[in-house]
């Protein structure tokens, strides 16, 4: 290697070819040289960074620095300590051709290299008279070998290259010195050749070019087989020679320098011994890439996952039948290669044999075009996963093509370092972003004209009309059309059933129906072929058998199938005996079935094939016999009897093998022979499945090793082996019990039935609810917990109609019981508890999800111990929890004592919601929001269901139809969408508005749309056509939203230009005009009688007009800043309103006055609906996030009234029983948080109270006033105690220590005071900065006091007046924990995350020591304070 600077040591080799391109940076310096390749489909920077990390790895230290490429704006930058600069910037032009520039800045002049796709163009001043030639186009390795010379030996170059053509070797060779661009041609030559051949001479040793040649090809780990074309001295010392020899050492020689080219037969062993090396390296160097290939697509298997669809090939090829299904294949390969459409739907009956042309399809088309298919099966959990049909097919299309099996390693790439970030995986992510990043973006990188064919077969058997894996898969397929490349086809199997008719119907499917008529003949090769293997008839008793059982199927292959392995299985000898089994077969599949179970009944068999036929999840024949409590031979007894309609798949577990067995089974009067429904098999499941989870859920099921208690699912090694050592029936009676007890509620039980039911579950709810949530986590379905829990309490409101005697306990019993005698005798106040902790299980998933899911363990590390304190499940599970490391609570103010309105929030958007809607039914919620989508949410679970995408701006504006199976969204692209919400495609797209869409409303009969828009328009629309009805123009500016009547009559929009108009729906006529606001409308709505319209404003108000007289009835203040949303409940009792002042308010509609003030937002709370039923409340936000408050309205929002004056400060006592009030009316008064009544009023300040607390006990109360006083109250008494005097200003903040002998008081005269309680006393004065004071608060045991100052500043003192926030409290910056903004506590010096803050705890300072954190809070009940957390166990 040169030891001099040579301006073209730092150089870049940029190439691209129709297929992929190459990244090359090589960075040559002095002695040491460091290479990275990088060699995908498209530019990772993600895997770029890894790769040239471990490129320099060894290397002298140096820092890089790499950005992010997108397709639409990116850029590369790499800076290391000299200073050298690559930046790779993208530009576009013209919309279609892409431009990357490289710019490499040093001490050698700039070289500037211009890449155009998809053709190569360089342009370098440091090439002297180079010209810009454009390269041809480059094709992967498509030589066999380049010969690479000195343009001074090309004569005899030319005679090798002669010879070893003649000898079939294809060889690229420059033959015109290099007159397209040099480092083109150089890097063309050396990457579309499978060997490289220097031809080394003293003239090649001396030429820098060729020395950049073969150091290219070393670069790229090419082999070689080095020519020597002269003698060259020992003595020479040459140092590129000696380059040379350094690359080619290792390779053997071929040595022609003294060869005599008139020597025929020398030239010949000469040239037979280059071509044999020649060959000998072309195949070690296919094996060596065809081992790492094998080695790159198992690492895609591990990463992907996909399903092993062998099983199904076998099962089919053998089932085959030679000559049959041959007019299949001639019309699929007709549409493949002239039919427009993408989309082939082939649609027929239960047992019509769609499986079995899915099978031919795949092996029977080309097999160039065929990609992947996938069989989709209900019995099989693996093969009815949207997710896993995404995944399998990726990895099948990969192992047939080189260029998106690139694509996939690279996206592979990038999924491990979004999970090193903790970002999550991609295929993880919702089923339309792992849709995407799949198969939408690596089919369209592919450049192919050849046709690419994908089967999906039964998609039917894919869940039921309506379930969310088969909503996700229909979308797929809707949308293929519009997303797949146009080579890609898509071929569909499944019976006719109307969802998906509607959706294909949509797209215009080509569509093949495979009738009986098409199977008849198909159906007599199949049985003549079956009977014919039997060996005992003459050809002319085959064919009448043949014909016989033809004639029966009635073109069904199930039912020949069947009937041919009874026939085998009764072994005739005769013919008469064979035609003697045939005429006993009745038609149609159910007397197959009744002859098999006729055989072979017992009571076992029953037991089992009747479970079999109900499970929700196929299990192994281990798991059938722990989950029934019988022996496993018992169950495989009844597998071999049934062998001919039973099977086992590829993963062991035991299933019918077609669907018809299990209607057969599960519908009565189905079986002439057995009468299944006698078995009550549905009430055995639910009580072996709550036998099994009583006696064996427990702490750590998984056995999860100590180390990793408090490690993410992702980071523990094994972690899916661990899993999966849970036993299968465990984990089916936790997924599934609840299924099973859905289908008992249309039935009267006998009582002891019911009390056997309700020991069980009391047990498991009051003891191991955590350890069930802790293995749904586990198992990726903590989400569960939230329908377990309701199917649960519904069986209680269903069976146990005595209602418990407590007034907080609120829910409706149906009665199946004529006398109340009837009903199963059970402790009443074991209902309450059980109930109570249903309820909280539930909230106990929408508060602690987060962490829960990330770690199962977090059940016990954050749930319980940052659960409200007064919550059955916090008093039930807090001193029963397992040992471990736990937060300890040292000060409890700042933890709540009941839970908060906050049911869940929905995470999901990036960037401000602008509108929701909740379906009547209340189980989903949709959100528009300004990134463009619509997203569906579950209203339980607070998951997100699927993303609505099409939209090309902000979407603005949602609403649901009243049957909840339609979303239409207007948007910033001028458009109304009308979406199916059942399987998520666009129904039908309505233009017409010239500006941004701000509104929408759907009549309640779903015929009507209506919209708005800044366009100052309301247009009104017919859903079913599409067709524009009407245009409303009246208003003066945009109008921001509108609502329908009830009675579809009426409309009310309201403008920016502060007025809400009211229209005529049939004469598109303006009726009136309300003026009044001060400020732009920006919500409206009409109640359910028509008779009140609410309109809200960016004045800050809300008013209620009279529909029929445009009076205005009311003004409603109370928000600071402007209104954006307001919606009436539908019994006309409550307004719930969302402002740009983050808060959400619900008001009384007769009286005008406030209820209540829900907080929890971070941004503006732009939008709000009520749940049909009024108990729950949807917003969204400027923070991006959808949250649902339950409220119970009707009865828990109790208005406090009573105060002549503005409350400016409550607290509540710690048992939650009392709620106290400060007023401007210099009054406290005490409340009964159960009913709202006021007990008592407190008056002796002489000036408005702006601070209250409870002490521990709740026996006293302390004021602070403006009168610069505090005060000592006894509750019980209602009597003042004391006087503390000695503050000059108003008191804004008071605290009692938990014995009650401390007060601390923060005053606006800058100072924190604290007092002898009992005395009276000032004991210290602490004065503080400049700031005035905010809060104060003081810990339980008395040992810390803090302040906290309008700048945010926490300060923390003894009570002897101590600065403790530099000694032993410090800031997080210098202390032991951290707070991360996701809510996660971390410990600095290992970077574990050890527990999870929910959000409406985490405060504006947190500061953290090595055994304790404090956290300033501000929680909706009480005064400002901090939340103490001892972390001792954690050190």
């Amino acid at each position: 290697m040169t030891t001099e600077k040579d301006p073209f040591t730092n150089c870049f080799y940029l190439i691209q070819s129709p297929t992929h391109y190459n990244l090359f940076i090589s960075i040559l310096d002095s002695n040491e040289k460091f290479f990275l390749g990088l060699n995908r489909s498209t530019v990772s920077l993600k895997a770029l960074e890894k790769r040239l990390k471990e490129s320099l790895s060894d290397a002298r230290n140096r820092t890089f620095t790499i950005g992010f490429i997108e397709p639409e704006l990116g850029f590369v930058t790499i800076l290391d300590e000299d200073s050298l600069l690559v930046r790779l910037q993208y530009i576009e032009q013209q919309g279609l051709k892409h431009e990357f520039v490289l710019k490499f800045n040093s001490i050698p002049p700039p070289v500037d290299i211009t890449f155009n796709s998809p053709q190569l163009r360089i342009n370098t001043s440091m090439i002297g008279s180079a010209s810009q030639t454009e390269s041809p186009e480059i094709s992967s390795e498509s030589f066999q070998a380049m010969l690479s010379y000195a343009w001074t030996d090309k004569d005899v170059v030319i005679k090798i290259q002669n010879e070893l053509s003649l000898r079939g070797l294809k060889i690229w060779m420059d033959l015109t010195n290099m007159s397209e661009n040099i480092y083109v041609g150089m890097a063309r030559g050396v990457l579309e050749s499978k060997v490289v051949v220097p031809c080394i001479s003293l003239n090649y040793a001396s030429r820098p070019n060729c020395i950049r040649e073969i150091n290219f090809a070393a670069d790229n780990n090419k082999p070689m087989v080095p020519v020597r074309l002269q003698k060259i001295p020992q003595y020479t010392q040459d140092l590129r020679l000696e380059g040379i020899k350094l690359i080619t050492s290792g390779a053997l020689y071929v040595d022609l320098s003294e060869i005599d080219w008139e020597n025929t037969t020398a030239v010949a062993e000469s040239m037979d011994k280059l071509f044999n090396k020649i060959e000998e390296l072309q195949t070690a160097n296919y094996e060596l890439e065809r081992l790492s290939r094998s080695s790159q697509h198992d690492q895609l298997r591990n990463w992907l996952n996909p399903v092993d669809m062998d099983d199904e090939h076998q099962r089919l090829q053998k089932d085959y039948a030679e000559g049959t299904r041959l007019w299949l294949i001639e019309e699929v390969q007709t549409w493949i290669e002239a039919d427009s459409s993408r989309v082939l739907w082939l649609n027929g009956g239960a047992g019509v044999g769609k499986s079995m042309m899915s099978y031919l399809i795949s092996a029977k088309i080309p097999q160039e075009w065929f990609g992947a298919v996938f069989y989709c099966r209900h019995n099989d959990s693996k093969k009815n996963n949207a997710a896993n049909v995404l995944k399998t097919i990726a990895f099948e299309i990969s192992k047939r093509n080189d260029q998106y099996f690139d694509y996939l390693t690279n996206l592979q790439y990038d999924d491990e370092e979004l999970q090193k970030n903790g970002k999550g995986s991609i295929l993880t992510a919702p089923i339309s972003s792992i849709y995407k990043s799949l198969l939408v973006d690596g089919l369209n990188a592919l450049s192919s004209s050849t046709p690419l064919v994908i089967l999906i077969d039964a998609l039917d058997e894919c869940g039921e009309p309506g379930e969310e894996e088969r909503s996700e898969l229909l979308a797929i397929v809707h949308d293929a059309p519009s997303l797949l490349p146009s080579f890609a086809k898509l071929i569909v199997t499944g019976r006719p059933e109307p969802d998906i008719w509607e959706s294909l119907y949509d797209i215009n499917a080509h569509v093949m129906e495979t009738t009986s008529d098409l199977n008849m003949q198909d159906l007599f090769i199949f049985t003549k072929s079956r009977i014919n293997s039997l060996g005992l008839f003459s050809d002319e008793q085959v064919e009448r058998a043949a014909e016989e059982l033809t004639a029966k199927s009635e073109g069904v292959f199930a039912y020949a199938r069947l009937a041919c392995d009874n026939i085998e299985t009764e072994d005739p000898m005769s013919c008469s005996s064979l035609m003697a089994i045939i005429d006993k077969l009745h038609i149609g599949m159910d007397s197959i079935y009744d002859s098999i179970f006729r055989v072979c009944d017992s009571p076992t068999l029953r037991l089992v094939i009747s479970t079999i036929c109900v499970l929700e999840k196929p299990l192994t024949m281990k798991g059938i016999s722990k989950l029934l409590g019988i022996s496993e031979p018992r169950v495989g007894a009844v597998h071999i009897a049934l062998r001919s309609i039973l099977r086992t798949c590829d993963n062991g577990t035991l299933t019918v093998i077609h669907k018809s067995l299990k209607d057969f089974v599960t519908i009565p009067g189905r079986s002439s022979s057995i009468n299944f429904a006698s078995l009550n098999i549905e009430m055995v499941l639910v009580e072996r499945c709550l036998h099994i989870l009583e006696t064996e859920l427990r702490f750590n099921i998984a056995d999860v090793p100590d180390e990793y208690l408090y490690t993410w699912h992702t980071e523990i090694p094994n972690f899916a082996s661990i899993v999966a050592s849970i036993p299968e029936h465990i984990q089916y009676a936790a997924l599934y019990v609840t299924a099973h007890m859905e289908s008992l509620f249309s039935n009267p039980l006998e009582s002891d039935f019911l009390v056997r039911i309700h020991n069980m579950i009391s047990n498991i709810i009051k003891t191991k609810i955590t350890h069930w949530m802790e293995l749904l986590s586990l198992i990726d379905r903590f989400a569960d917990i939230v329908p377990i829990s309701k199917t649960l309490k519904k069986f209680y409101d269903t069976y146990f109609p005595e209602k418990p005697k407590s007034s907080r306990l609120k829910f409706s019993f149906k009665r199946l019981f004529k006398r109340k005698s009837d009903a199963p005798k059970v402790d009443s106040s074991d209902l309450l508890v059980i109930i109570s902790l249903l309820s909280d299980s539930q909230r106990v998933c929408g508060q602690f999800a987060t962490p829960i899911s990330t770690c199962a363990f977090q059940v016990y590390w954050t749930a319980i111990p940052l659960s409200p304190l007064n919550s059955t499940f916090y008093q039930m599970y807090f001193n029963t929890r397992p040992a471990g490391k736990y937060p300890k609570l040292l000060q409890s103010d700042g933890i709540p004592k009941q839970w908060s309105p906050c049911i869940s929030t929905c995470i999901g958007h990036i960037d401000s919601i602008k509108s929701v809607a909740i379906s009547n039914d209340g189980h989903l919620i949709a959100s528009g929001s300004k990134d463009k989508t619509v997203r569906i949410w579950n209203a339980s679970t607070g998951k997100e269901i699927r993303a609505l995408v099409g939209h090309g701006d902000s979407v603005n504006a949602v609403v649901f139809s009243n049957d909840g199976t339609l979303v239409v969204s207007g948007s910033g692209d001028k458009s109304v969408k009308i979406w199916n919400a059942i399987i998520g495609i666009n129904v039908k797209t309505l233009r017409g508005h010239e500006d941004a869409v701000n509104g929408i409303a759907i009549s309640d009969d779903g015929k009507l749309v209506v919209s708005c828009s800044d366009d100052e328009s309301v247009r009104i629309w017919n859903a079913t056509t599409g067709q524009q009805i009407a245009i409303l123009s009246g208003h003066d500016d945009g109008v921001n939203s509108v609502a329908i009547s009830h009675d579809g009559k009426l409309i009310v929009s309201g403008s920016y230009d502060a007025t809400v108009k009211i229209w005529d729906v049939g004469t598109g006529e303006l009726i009136r005009t309300l003026f009044g606001h001060d400020g732009g409308v920006g919500t409206v709505s009409i109640s359910f009688d028509g008779d009140i319209v609410v309109s809200g404003s960016d004045d800050e108000t809300l008013r209620l007009w009279n529909t029929n007289t445009g009076e205005l009835m009311r003004i409603l203040t109370g928000h600071e800043k402007g209104v954006n949303s307001a919606a009436l409940s539908n019994d006309g009792k409550f307004i719930v309103s969302g402002s740009y002042d983050t808060t959400i308010k619900i008001w009384n509609l007769e009286t005008g006055e406030e209820i209540r003030t829900l907080t929890g937002h971070c941004g503006g709370v732009g939008t709000v609906k009520i749940c049909y039923d009024g108990h729950s409340i949807v917003s969204g936000s400027e923070d991006s996030s959808v949250k649902i408050w339950n409220t119970s309205i009707r009865k828990e929002l109790l208005p406090l009234t009573g105060h002549s004056d503005w409350v400016s400060s409550t607290a509540m006592s710690g048992d939650g029983d009392l709620v106290a009030s400060g007023s401007y009316d210099t009054t406290v008064k005490i409340w009964d948080a159960m009913t709202g009544q006021e007990i008592r009023t407190l008056s002796g300040h002489t000036s408005g109270v702006g601070a209250v607390a409870f002490s521990k006990n709740a026996n006293f109360i302390v004021s602070g006033s403006a009168d610069a006083t505090v005060r000592l109250w006894d509750v019980a008494a209602g009597e003042e105690i004391r006087t503390f005097s000695g503050h000059s200003e108003l008191i804004f903040s008071v605290g009692i220590s938990r014995d009650g002998n401390l007060i601390v008081s923060g005053s606006n005269d800058k100072t924190v005071k604290i007092w002898n309680a009992t005395t009276g006393e000032e004991i210290r004065t602490v004065i503080v900065d400049d700031n005035l004071m905010f809060a104060v608060a003081i810990s339980d045991d008395g040992s810390v006091i803090s302040s906290r100052d309008t700048d945010g500043e926490v300060v923390f003192w003894s009570p002897d007046g101590q600065l403790l926030s530099e000694s032993s409290l410090e800031c997080n910056r210098n202390g032991c924990y951290s707070l991360l903004d996701s809510g996660w506590v971390c410990d600095i010096r290992s970077s574990g995350k050890l527990f999870w803050i929910p959000s409406e705890f985490r405060g504006l300072q947190f500061c953290s020591s090595q055994a304790r954190l404090v956290i300033f809070t501000n929680f909706v009940f009480g005064n400002s304070t901090e939340m103490f957390i001892d972390v001792s166990d954690f050190k």
